[in-house]
């Protein structure tokens, strides 16, 4: 949904690969996070605790990814709306 903005309002070259890095890095660490989970599932389905710490330092990584795009696309759209 973001990604329009990157084409309307206007950036440099960099500063619009910036933007649209970021996006690109959440939908692939959320991907491997995917996987992780997918592949924990498949090989068991009863709880152990190295399953859970796997699932959530996957999900941490997607949260700090996120952190990172948020931080980026706030401190490059802030300067165009003040």
């Amino acid at each position: 949904m973001l990604l329009p903005f990157v084409f309307i309002i206007d950036f440099t070259a960099i500063e619009r690969l910036a933007l649209i890095g970021v996006i690109v890095a959440v939908m692939a660490v959320e991907a491997l996070n995917s996987a992780i989970e997918c592949t924990l599932d498949r090989f068991s389905t009863e709880l152990h605790p190295l399953t859970g710490r796997a699932k959530d330092y996957g999900s941490l990584a997607v949260l700090l990814t996120l952190l990172i795009a948020v931080a980026t696309w706030l401190v490059l759209l802030w300067p165009k709306f003040t």
